[in-house]
């Protein structure tokens, strides 16, 4: 596993935008904002939402999983991928809560509110 099927398992509310590969980056601010961005316009997903303890869940196992933490004293996950795609994540105290997708190709960076 080099990519995105490693964190896959924790993301299914979101993994057929995280498969589609028109697709630049997947933002997930809060459990039931979940964000696209299609060739460089951004756009809201709606009906799509991840549960608050899920996403929470989901987050800490994706770190994990990346040989990375995250918790209330380290807020901020920035990770790769084997394949070089990033993975970012931001939560409490720092953010509501959140996870970014960003395609390895994508030379830019990201920032969860």
């Amino acid at each position: 596993m080099n990519g995105f099927e490693m964190i896959l398992p924790f993301l299914k509310p979101i993994e057929h935008l995280i498969l589609d590969d028109s697709i630049s980056e997947v933002m997930v601010n809060g459990s039931n904002h979940v964000f696209i961005e299609k060739q460089g316009f951004l756009q809201p997903v709606p009906g799509v939402a991840l549960g608050e303890k899920s996403l929470m869940v989901a987050v800490k196992n994706i770190a994990r999983r990346l040989g990375d933490d995250i918790s209330e004293s380290k807020p901020i996950l920035d990770s790769r991928l084997p394949d070089g795609s990033r993975v970012a994540a931001v939560i409490p105290p720092c953010s509501l809560g959140g996870v970014n997708k960003e395609s390895a190709s994508r030379l830019s960076s990201v920032t969860s509110n």
